[in-house]
């Protein structure tokens, strides 16, 4: 899973083995990740979190986006989900790799 971090000069890749399926926990690991990551890196814990999702059914699940609820609830960050259309080619993500 790729995830980019504006503000910062790297893209962030997230590794897991062949025999963890994707779902809404690796997504919500891969977050937490990189939020951790970017607290290690810049001692600062970014104000808003802008989430691009597919529109993959693991992206809508009530867990994921219970995650984000409870990152808001505890104050931790502010979350603005977007979901791009399938086929949708204007993503930050697809510019990354064109």
């Amino acid at each position: 899973m790729n995830i980019l971090v504006h503000g910062d000069t790297r893209s962030h890749v997230v590794l897991s083995p062949p025999y963890i399926t994707a779902g809404s926990n690796l997504v919500m690991e891969c977050v937490m990740i990189t939020l951790n990551q970017m607290l290690e890196d810049h001692h600062v814990m970014p104000r808003v979190l802008n989430v691009q999702l597919d529109n993959a059914n693991v992206n809508k699940s009530a867990l994921t986006m219970g995650f984000a609820g409870l990152l808001v609830y505890l104050g931790v960050l502010e979350v603005v989900c977007a979901y791009q259309c399938c086929g949708c080619v204007s993503s930050n993500m697809c510019l990354l790799y064109c």
